[in-house]
């Protein structure tokens, strides 16, 4: 006896959605309990019992960014003795930095070994209440797959897992985070050994086909659910990402063909610069926060500027933190014009890839023209930005000029120097101008992705699916 509660597509898609809900865990049961009886039109027996990461005392603390829950169920003498551990996806900025860090970087999986953690504690704990040990169920979606995933390539310590959308498992996050594959890898790959930077210069295809070969055997329980639409499939096609287990694709969006085939189309030296920037931007981040992380990309001092929003309060930082601005504009003469070559890899192929979203039926003609001349306008306003920055970071040399009495740290400055900091703002809000006009054009598109993400489209599918 003991078969899954949670027996349907429909039923558990259901209570991961629930679960994001944050509700209390009397209203989350009783949430769950109405699910089940409108699946199946029979009442949940037995108890029911919820632990959330916050009650356990392994997880205070905790930085990686995990929330999960964990749902017992049971009924005496041991008809049902259930575990299921959901798995939480991206919904803060905590998460949105392990995304960059960690799933494009290649960063460890920090959020998989907090969802072992989690997933121990819970099993030791309802264990004790019944004396036999639960079977153990994962659910997910997005982000909460490839901590699911991710843990029982590790661990091996769920029955089953199943999933929705899901971010799929990286080689070089479970390189960091397995030794035990880590030590296949070094004997694939000697150089790992010597030089551990070295993994993220070899053919990604022979990575992962080493990584789905040696973790076969722990890939039989998980079960996928992905729509052809989904964008967290079509960014899996890129370096690192493997998939685990048994899928089923569902188009739950007939209207548009999806972005896999534009994504497979990306090159690996472009997503290879992406991933050094993550890393570069996610060691600056645990070293202060999301400012630091920007001020390492871009050289930008964004603490120098917070509150201000108006040339008036721009020039009074320029003439009175002068030493500081001497220091931001060495660095971002330093790292912005690489930023921007990388850019002019997106902005110079233009016509095909705003050819390819129309063609695909994101945009419409009129869309795709302006999306083009605005793309063009940002690669010519960013080229004469950097030209500006090259400029004033050539002329400006502030050991040359006296100290002011008034104020401590200020100096004359030329004014060339002035008149190319004052156009370098202008050509700013410019590029804003730019970028707010293609964020507006692209917003039913980015809502149709998004929905092509969500549970809600999945679930809508299958109903049509089940009624066709």
């Amino acid at each position: 006896m003991n078969p899954e509660l949670l027996s349907t597509d429909a039923i558990r898609l259901r209570v991961i959605e629930a679960e994001y809900d944050n509700l209390t865990k009397p209203l989350f049961i009783e949430k769950v309990q109405q699910i089940y009886f409108e699946e199946t039109g029979n009442h949940l027996e037995g108890s029911i019992e919820v632990l959330w990461t916050t009650d356990v005392e392994a997880l205070k603390g905790d930085t990686s960014g995990y929330n999960g829950t964990a749902i017992h169920f049971h009924s005496a003498p041991d008809t049902i003795n259930q575990l299921y551990i959901i798995s939480q996806g991206t919904i803060d900025s905590g998460d949105w930095y392990y995304n960059i860090s960690s799933l494009l970087g290649g960063d460890q999986a920090y959020q998989a070994t907090s969802a072992g953690i989690f997933k121990n504690y819970a099993l030791r704990r309802f264990s004790k209440l019944d004396g036999d040990s639960p079977i153990v169920i994962g659910l997910a979606h997005s982000l909460a797959h490839n901590n699911n995933a991710s843990s029982q390539l590790i661990t091996n310590g769920f029955h089953k897992l199943y999933s929705v959308n899901g971010a799929q498992p990286s080689v070089y996050q479970l390189a960091l985070t397995d030794r035990n594959l880590r030590s296949g890898l070094i004997s694939a790959f000697p150089e790992i050994l010597t030089d551990p930077s070295a993994i993220y210069t070899l053919p990604p295809a022979s990575l992962t086909a080493f990584a789905e070969a040696y973790y076969n055997e722990k890939t039989e329980g998980i079960d996928q659910l992905i729509s052809e639409d989904d964008p967290i499939y079509a960014i899996s096609s890129i370096r690192g990402f493997f998939t685990a287990g048994r899928v089923r694709m569902i188009d739950t969006n007939p209207g548009t063909s999806g972005l896999r085939s534009m994504a497979e189309k990306v090159p690996d030296s472009f997503v290879a610069r992406l991933q050094r920037l993550a890393q570069e931007y996610a060691a600056a981040f645990r070293e202060g926060n999301y400012v630091k992380g920007i001020e390492a990309l871009t050289g930008i001092n964004v603490a120098l500027f917070a509150g201000v929003s108006r040339l008036l309060g721009v020039l009074k930082i320029y003439f009175t933190q002068s030493a500081q601005i001497d220091e931001m504009i060495r660095r971002m003469n330093e790292r912005i014009p690489p930023l921007f070559q990388l850019l002019k890899l997106v902005t110079q192929k233009r016509v095909p890839i705003w050819n390819a979203f129309f063609s695909n039926y994101f945009i419409t003609e009129e869309q795709k023209k302006l999306l083009i001349l605005e793309t063009e306008r940002i690669e010519e306003n960013g080229q004469k930005a950097i030209e500006l920055i090259e400029k004033v970071h050539a002329r400006r040399d502030l050991g040359s000029y006296p100290v002011l009495p008034a104020q401590k740290g200020a100096r004359w400055i030329p004014v060339t120097d002035l008149y190319y900091g004052i156009r370098l703002y202008f050509l700013v809000k410019r590029l804003r101008t730019n970028v707010k006009k293609m964020v507006e054009t692209l917003k039913p598109v980015y809502c149709d992705i998004l929905n092509s993400h969500s549970i809600v489209e999945m679930l809508q599918a299958l109903k049509k699916e089940k009624h066709s």
